[in-house]
């Protein structure tokens, strides 16, 4: 899995910042191809010595639509996290399930406007 911070949006403020940030986690094949991922986008305000996340949301994409299907998703904030969970079913050719796949994905802000 390959994790991702990725700039959408900023406004400054004499004291703080809002912006709205995205982390994106891909699911690659043993063959480096995508499968899948989940996406946690989170709106943030941060400055004046703290960080604060105000609301969250999770997408998803299925690339492999034969093998892979997703089947819950939610997303959560808390202080300074934005985070997105999926329950994703690895499946055979006859459409059975092989394996059940639990992944969660963290956005976290900090005071000085850093994003991991």
């Amino acid at each position: 899995i390959v994790s991702v911070v990725e700039n959408t949006t900023s406004d400054i403020a004499p004291f703080s910042t809002t912006t709205t940030k995205s982390k994106r986690s891909t699911y690659y094949s043993a063959s480096d191809e995508a499968q899948w991922y989940v996406m946690v986008t989170g709106k943030f305000t941060y400055g004046d010595g703290y960080a604060k996340c105000t609301s969250s949301s999770v997408s998803t994409k299925v690339y492999n639509t034969k093998n892979w299907k997703i089947t819950h998703k939610a997303s959560t904030y808390y202080r300074n996290q934005a985070s997105a969970s999926v329950t994703v079913n690895q499946l055979r050719d006859n459409g059975s399930v092989v394996q059940t796949m639990y992944r969660t994905v963290t956005l976290t802000c900090s005071a000085d406007g850093t994003f991991s």
